[in-house]
């Protein structure tokens, strides 16, 4: 967490633009909205059993071609995950300095909320074990300070385009963890399959490239609404967004 709040100051050190104080206006604000996250993830499921001498080995598809199960007659049972995605409530929290009209800075602290995924895995039934639909739980926590240049465009005398490009400092913890479903019959007496990987969590930080396009309305002379659309480089995602409403307070 320490070493985010170094990279955040930096970030407000490299974005600083070299202008004018004649004119300068504070703001804090703050919002939620909804959060996407699709990243590359190379996660597989797996079914054992114990093998007979305190060791596990795959269990095996027993059942004919074309079967509602989705495995192989006579191969491991397995499935494979490539693409994770998932969505949440995200919000994020700022203040910002204006420099006239058309140019300003902010820096906030934002958060992606929890999104999730699963990988599912139907194990057909064994002599020794019933059907059982067990179920791989993936999730990624990102947060994070990010701080930006921000270009806006008065449209009348209330409305204003804005544009904003800089960075976010990150930190993001990937978890899994195996979850039974529902077994099918339930005796009580049957062995069900241990299911591989087991629950796990990988902390990852970083440094990417951020930006976002929306607009302010005006409502008064201290109250401003926001909607904006703010994209994530992070590091090994395809979409990382937050699209949401904002109230700010201009002192």
């Amino acid at each position: 967490m320490t070493s985010m709040y170094i990279r955040a100051s930096l970030l407000v050190l490299a974005l600083l633009p070299v202008t004018s104080f004649a004119d300068l206006s504070w703001y804090v604000g703050g919002g939620v909205g909804g959060a996407k996250l699709k990243e590359n993830v190379d996660m597989a499921i797996g079914a054992f059993v114990d093998d007979g001498s305190g060791g596990l080995t795959p269990l095996i598809c027993q059942q004919p071609p074309g079967n509602v199960y989705g495995c192989e007659p006579g191969q491991p049972i397995a499935r494979r995950l490539d693409k994770f995605s998932g969505s949440d409530l995200g919000y994020r929290v700022f203040g910002g300095l204006r420099f006239g009209r058309f140019f300003g800075l902010e820096i906030g602290y934002v958060d992606l909320g929890e999104p999730e995924d699963s990988l599912d895995l139907m194990i057909p039934p064994t002599a020794s074990s019933p059907e059982t639909d067990v179920a791989l739980k993936l999730s990624d926590e990102i947060h994070g300070i990010d701080a930006y240049l921000v270009g806006t465009l008065p449209v009348g005398e209330r409305w204003e385009v804005l544009t904003k490009l800089g960075m976010i400092s990150w930190d993001s913890t990937f978890k899994f963890r195996n979850a039974y479903g529902e077994t099918f019959p339930n005796t009580g007496t049957a062995v069900l399959p241990t299911v591989l990987p087991s629950s796990h969590s990988v902390g990852t930080d970083g440094t990417d490239l951020a930006g976002a396009v929306g607009f302010n309305y005006r409502a008064s002379e201290h109250l401003t609404l926001r909607a904006e659309g703010t994209w994530y480089d992070i590091e090994d995602t395809e979409q990382a967004w937050l699209l949401g409403g904002f109230v700010i307070y201009t002192f």
